[in-house]
């Protein structure tokens, strides 16, 4: 069943909300999602020396579903 999930980005003090989400059918594919964003941000240098941030996986009612360390 797909559903639609959010990726938050913080470092525990600043939280950047995604209010868009996407619709995925599974965690696993959320979480590819996720890692492919975290590579993406640091190939176009959006995360240059950005140590302790994460993406927070979350769904709609938002309830975290996992957290993903931005290395």
């Amino acid at each position: 069943m797909s559903q639609r999930l959010f990726f938050d980005l913080t470092d525990g003090m600043t939280l950047l909300a995604d209010e868009t989400g996407v619709v995925v059918t599974d965690l696993d594919q959320a979480l590819r999602q996720a890692a492919s964003a975290i590579e993406e941000m640091q190939r176009s240098g959006q995360l240059f020396g950005q140590h302790g941030w994460r993406i927070v996986v979350r769904d709609a009612d938002r309830t975290i579903l996992h957290l993903l360390p931005v290395r």
